[in-house]
């Protein structure tokens, strides 16, 4: 796999897959395909840019890592009426217990809470609040993604409901798009140009480029669904830069149901729960109810919280990464994959041919017992490594839930740290417990082309913790 990963770009082709891509899901306009792939190096520089290192990634988080301080600790509320309740509340079906607990499902109450922050951070909060119930059609086109891509016809309910989802969502953003543009430049750190000054730096460079390209309202609007959907759906289309790597075109994991599984499957490892808590409990300060997080502490001083991430992403990730050979090459197994005891024999050799498209289905390795002993259990020590000092740390070794290669997904290390700050605050503000009926272990698992949906609805008793 990693010998593939490394393939040059030269060998790659992806731009190609990647207009396939939009236009059969989101609806791109294909008349302004060719024109997509002239200036896609320009559009996509901008992830690069933007979302892995430099001030506008700085002040993304910043505003990411404020909202999960203020959000989390009151992430339910008694609020009476269901016309108080935020979009997550509503839809996690919360009810409050005689003795103040409130009960909720806890998939849709993390997958929305995330998502709406998520969407916040990107596209500005005049967008999130003047469509709350926005995440409800990336669910419906996210549930039909297979239909879209396999063209099954609209006559189906199923199809059609995901195809009114998709127009009802491109309307807004075309709306959006239009007094964007309307309003004219926004600088990356303007934040007083309403209603757009919190839009994240993301978002104001590629508008430049849109309107510098002149493209349409509807491609802008396609593409920047294809985003708000890789933001919060276990897959998404990523993009290239140049490097000697190699190129991909892959479904990446997302933030929104790793945060729930990595919750499930603390709670759910006996004894994880106490020794994360105390792990994690110097970066995590609570003081009359207000959440402080140390971030630098949180991600460098934690190895065994760490190491639960990269678990949850082994097991509940099963991300795909697609390339297309513009040349033929020869691959031979190489490194561990050639030794014993991974290797039964002479390492295996594979001849592509020009023309080849290659799907990499990440979880084949993840779940292979040579490189993961008894890999169906949770064991976040797998990828502990003694630092030269002596101390234990946390790597994420040969997973690849973000891919491989120069596309590796650029919004991970965005991704690393919500998840991280979100399940800490979590576990920081709130006690869980399944109701009756439910369980953390329940076998629930359903596998996608990215992380895992789950297929019961777990549903827990939420209660302030006191710290």
């Amino acid at each position: 796999m990693k010998s593939f990963f490394a393939l040059p770009g030269s060998v790659i082709e992806h731009k190609t897959m990647g207009s396939n891509i939009i236009t059969k899901i989101f609806d791109f306009p294909s008349a302004e395909v060719p024109q997509m792939i002239t200036h896609f190096d320009q559009l996509m520089n901008t992830f690069i840019t933007q979302l892995t290192k430099g001030p506008g990634f700085d002040r993304s988080w910043i505003k990411l890592l404020a909202d999960i301080e203020e959000i989390v600790p009151s992430i339910v509320t008694p609020s009476p009426g269901h016309k108080g309740l935020r979009s997550w509340e509503r839809t996690a079906n919360i009810k409050v217990q005689p003795n103040g607990t409130i009960e909720a499902d806890l998939f849709p109450l993390v997958r929305n809470c995330v998502g709406s922050l998520s969407s916040k951070e990107m596209m500005g909060h005049v967008f999130v609040d003047s469509h709350p119930d926005f995440l409800e059609d990336i669910w419906q086109v996210d549930a039909n993604i297979m239909g879209f891509v396999f063209g099954m016809p609209s006559w189906l309910p199923w199809i059609a409901r995901a195809r009114k989802s998709r127009t009802r969502i491109l309307e807004k953003l075309i709306a959006w798009h239009t007094e964007m543009e309307a309003v004219g430049p926004v600088a990356d750190s303007d934040a007083d140009c309403a209603p757009f000054g919190d839009v994240s730096d993301l978002m104001k460079q590629r508008q430049k480029i849109w309107s510098a390209r002149r493209f349409s309202m509807k491609a802008r609007a396609a593409v920047d669904l294809s985003i708000l959907w890789a933001g919060h759906i276990p897959r998404a289309y990523k993009s290239p830069k140049k490097s000697n790597e190699g190129d991909e075109n892959r479904l990446n994991a997302n933030s929104n149901s790793t945060v729930y599984w990595m919750l499930r499957n603390i709670y759910a490892t006996p004894g994880l729960l106490e020794d994360v808590r105390r792990e994690i409990a110097p970066a995590c300060l609570t003081t009359n109810d207000m959440l402080q997080i140390d971030w630098k502490r949180l991600l460098n001083n934690s190895p065994l919280f760490k190491s639960c991430y990269f678990e949850t992403l082994r097991i509940d990730s099963a991300s795909w990464s697609f390339k297309r050979l513009q040349k033929d090459c020869i691959l031979q197994e190489a490194g561990e994959d050639a030794r014993p005891p991974i290797a039964k024999g002479k390492p295996t050799t594979f001849h592509m041919q020009k023309g080849d498209a290659v799907l990499v289905p990440s979880d084949l390795h993840h779940t292979d017992g040579r490189y993961f002993p008894n890999p169906s259990e949770f064991r976040p020590e797998r990828f502990f490594v003694n630092a030269d000092d002596g101390h234990v740390q946390s790597e994420i070794k040969s997973i690849r839930p973000y891919g491989g290669g120069a596309t590796m997904c650029k919004g991970r290390f965005l991704a690393e740290r919500e998840v991280l700050a979100f399940v800490a605050a979590m576990l920081t503000c709130w006690d869980l417990e399944p109701v009756k009926g439910s369980s953390w272990d329940m076998d629930s698992r359903a596998k996608t082309s990215g992380v895992s949906s789950p297929k019961d609805n777990l549903r827990v008793n939420l209660k302030r913790r006191v710290t």
